[in-house]
């Protein structure tokens, strides 16, 4: 937890009781479709390498072609029945699983019915047998996050998948012989494999700052290791055959009117938090001012009886103290208020860094690091957030052109002319520019569609100016920037489908995970059960955004469920933290400091330029504060690389232009 202070405001907490045998973990694997031999010691540290994943129990199983290593952690229960690799009774499966099947039990129940006996009471001999019983179509009955692999020793063959929406990582790599695959990028570079950057992974970040860009058909920042998708599954033959597919995807939903959505998604929602709250820990939520944490503390409040611990981050500059007060009224919740300077989560990042292998987005990523280092100093392994309600419910404020945009797309001009001047009338602004940019985006789009140069012409004209905004950066790394290509899908459910599938989900669902792991906490995501994704996906668009209202339907859904003054806001904070005053006034001094730290940086950066810059950002010129923020993260990043490949390439030596 570093240097953050944590203050207890309330009573303290008592421990709930809820059922036993659900663990969080990580693991790796060696596939040899070459040498049908893998050596033990490599998996094992494979396995060393993402210890912090599973302090409490490991286990390494080697056979032939095949090695799986482990690491638990218990959610309190640690018995030997959980243990991994998990082998069925016969011997001929073995399992390494991380992550949680929420509808375990019901799953047991349906499967013994059917003859089968289980000798733990957890949810990972369930998957097995799930397996076991339903094949390849297994995944289709899971309600949960998850990655695993399971080894047929019998037909030769590694089935695997990760969960609908990439909760839970895994990424793989070729290696010489064969394939590998681990929970973390850490474990991979164990084998010598990603020892290089992926440049042009890079030079995206740095010039538009995106991350795990799930476009980039799971390219991460190491060249030769990649992420498995989301809602994949897989085969592979020890013979070298593989085969990949999608299980499940938001494309084939169609939106159609439903009478009783509000009370259909509320009841929903109170399901997937009671599946979510099976633990044997006693549950916490990171509480933010938000609608969508705050219903999940209502839920749990109204589910277990038992005293909620909530953990909180309050900056004076957006300050949501009001909310958060209403929602501990309401829920008789202690709230633990994590306190951490500028200066405190700069210095974090070093160490956040290591844990994520790749950059993170802001210093709200840093934020989450404390909060859940505070959780677990309170004893907490179990921490429930708000994580996907936006993308899933139209949380943001963009998806708001992109609901008139389509409106005026589809010939209701009208009607989107009178959302705008309900939302102006709320949120204030100009209401014409808003009508005139709806009018022009739906415009654009037709010309993607029907005349391909001139989306030729916008991809060059977008390409430009991402190289404008690259200036700090030599050309050496520029030259490596990806072909960019323009969006042509008109509307809300395309734009809410991108954020999903695409950006920035999936950056989210990676920082959570790190964040928690790290600190040997579980962090669950109740708004991603798959059934109320769907559900979300299945209303009309007018049902998500109303007015000045977003998430309209989960506003209606926690009528009487939450405090109506958090209910009823339009604002949206989250963590909020105000980096560019920092960057004036505390860190700009530190960034600079950072950049003469590893001497690659000065092959890739225009130190004169970043120095100027930051002078200027000062004086209140201009706002490059996100950008120091990645400059920043480059020189700590290209360092640690370092310690794994002692020469790490750079675009100037070894690596040519795309």
């Amino acid at each position: 937890m570093g240097l953050a202070v944590v203050r207890q405001i309330a009573a303290p907490s008592q421990s709930a009781g809820f059922p036993r045998h659900l663990s969080m973990c990580g693991f790796a694997a060696l596939i040899a479709t070459q040498s049908r031999h893998v050596d033990p010691q490599q998996v094992a540290r494979m396995g060393d390498a993402i210890v912090h994943r599973g302090p409490d129990d490991s286990g390494l199983w080697c056979e032939g072609a095949v090695g799986l290593a482990f690491r638990r952690l218990a959610i309190l229960d640690l018995s030997p029945a959980g243990h991994q690799p998990m082998c069925s009774e016969d011997g001929r499966y073995v399992l390494v699983f991380n992550g949680e099947i929420y509808n375990y039990r019901e799953l047991r129940s349906e499967l013994e019915t059917m003859g089968h006996r289980f000798r733990s009471s957890g949810d990972t001999e369930v998957l097995l047998t799930a397996y076991m019983q339903w094949g390849r179509e297994c995944v289709r009955r899971l309600n949960g996050m998850w990655a695993f692999l399971i080894y047929d020793q019998t037909t030769g063959v590694v089935f695997g998948s990760r969960d609908h929406f990439g909760i839970k990582p895994l990424y793989v790599g070729e290696y010489p012989g064969g394939l590998a695959y681990a929970s973390e990028i850490k474990a991979l570079l164990t084998l010598g494999i990603g020892r290089s950057p992926d440049w042009s992974r890079v030079s995206e970040w740095l010039a538009s700052g995106t991350l795990d860009l799930v476009p980039s058909r799971g390219r991460t920042f190491y060249e030769g290791i990649r992420e498995v998708p989301p809602a994949t599954a897989f085969e592979l033959h020890l013979d070298g055959q593989a085969r990949q597919w999608t299980y499940w995807s938001l494309d084939a939903i169609e939106r159609r009117p439903r009478p009783d959505a509000s009370e259909e998604y509320a009841a929903l929602f109170e399901d997937a938090v009671r599946l979510q709250a099976r633990a044997d820990v006693p549950l916490a939520v990171s509480l933010s001012g938000g609608l969508d944490s705050t219903a999940i503390a209502c839920a749990l409040a109204r589910q277990t009886g038992t005293q909620l611990e909530a953990f909180t981050y309050n900056s004076d500059d957006h300050d949501e103290s009001r909310y958060v007060r209403a929602t501990l009224e309401w829920t008789g919740a202690t709230r633990h208020l994590v306190e951490v300077t500028p200066t405190q989560l700069f210095d974090t990042l070093p160490q956040l860094l290591a844990m994520h292998d790749e950059p993170v987005h802001t210093f709200a990523a840093a934020i989450s690091w404390h909060i859940m280092g505070a959780a677990r100093a309170r004893g907490i392994k179990v921490v429930m957030s708000g994580q996907g309600a936006d993308e899933a419910l139209a949380g943001y404020s963009t998806y708001f052109l992109d609901y008139w945009a389509q409106l005026v797309h589809d010939g209701q001009s009208d009607k989107a002319f009178r959302e705008i001047d309900a939302y102006t009338a709320m949120h204030g602004g100009d209401a014409a520019l808003r009508r005139t940019t709806s009018v022009r985006r739906a415009s654009r789009l037709r010309w993607h569609r029907v005349l391909p140069l001139y989306s030729k012409v916008a991809n060059a004209l977008q390409q430009r100016r991402l190289r404008r905004g690259a200036a700090w950066y030599l050309p050496e790394v520029m030259a490596h920037l990806p072909p960019v290509s323009s969006h042509t899908e008109v509307g809300l459910t395309a734009a809410l489908r991108a954020s999903i599938a695409q950006a920035p989900l999936p950056m989210y669902l990676r920082l959570d995970d790190r964040n928690s792991m790290a600190h040997g906490v579980e962090a669950r995501v109740p708004f991603l059960d798959s059934r109320l994704v769907e559900l979300a996906f299945s209303v009309p668009e007018y049902e998500l955004l109303s007015g000045p209202w977003n998430k309209w339907l989960l506003r209606r859904a926690m009528r009487d469920r939450a405090p109506s003054v958090v209910r009823d806001r339009v604002d949206k904070m989250g963590f909020a933290h105000p980096y560019r005053s920092w960057f004036r006034e505390t860190l700009a001094d530190r960034v600079i400091a950072s950049l003469h730290d590893h001497p690659e940086v000065a092959t890739l950066v225009d130190i004169p330029a970043v120095v100027a810059d930051a002078a200027r950002h000062r004086r209140g010129e201009i706002d490059v504060g996100l950008q120091l923020f990645r400059v920043a993260q480059l020189g700590m990043w290209l360092r640690q690389l370092s310690r794994v490949a002692p020469n790490p390439a750079t675009p100037s030596v070894e690596c040519t232009a795309a």
